[in-house]
């Protein structure tokens, strides 16, 4: 079977994907303000910091999670797929 119809790597693909379109979508987002929009919407935020460090580790946990449970379901080598992707991302 090749990388590109193997689902498990298509889950790991999406675990990846999915962030970074949450970086792109809010740079694009915050890029373009000023100093005083930046000002107003920093103001208009409700900051809760335990809440959001919760809910940031609860997220970041429910994907390390995943990505070890399609890697017990599929196989290690599907693990070690993923690191030489993130390895090759990353190295650029």
């Amino acid at each position: 079977m090749s990388a590109s119809a193997d689902p498990a790597l298509g889950v790991l693909a999406g675990i990846a994907v999915s962030p970074l379109l949450c970086v792109l979508g809010g740079w694009a987002v915050l890029w373009p303000m000023d100093a005083a929009a930046t000002h107003l919407n920093a103001r208009r935020e409700d900051f809760r910091p335990v809440t959001e460090e919760l809910a940031v580790v609860a997220v970041s946990l429910c994907g390390l999670v995943a990505i070890v449970l399609v890697s017990y379901l599929f196989g290690t080598g599907i693990l070690a797929t993923t690191v030489n992707v993130v390895v090759g991302i990353v190295g650029g």
